[in-house]
């Protein structure tokens, strides 16, 4: 099955499990569809990234300063497109 719309947060703490991930969202993803992450970086994250570019996923990233505990939290907001009808 694939989707147009894939969200995920909380999801890039175990970094043993990038490739997975990686290979479900290319597998799940609609080729015309998108999905939004949102990374907190409580961990290094930037393998990830790594993954998606070995899989040939287009992706940006957009980052956002958000509170916790009152606390400063920056985010990523990742936006992973579809590979296209030919991709």
């Amino acid at each position: 099955m694939r989707f147009s719309l894939i969200l995920g947060a909380e999801i890039l703490y175990d970094r043993p499990t990038f490739p997975a991930l990686v290979n479900f969202l290319a597998t799940h993803l609609h080729p015309d569809g998108h999905v939004i992450i949102a990374d907190a970086k409580r961990t290094n994250t930037e393998e990830f990234y790594d993954w998606l570019d070995q899989a040939g996923m287009r992706w940006t990233r957009e980052e956002i300063n958000e509170r916790e505990d009152n606390l400063p939290l920056p985010v990523s907001i990742v936006t992973i497109q579809g590979r296209g009808e030919g991709g």
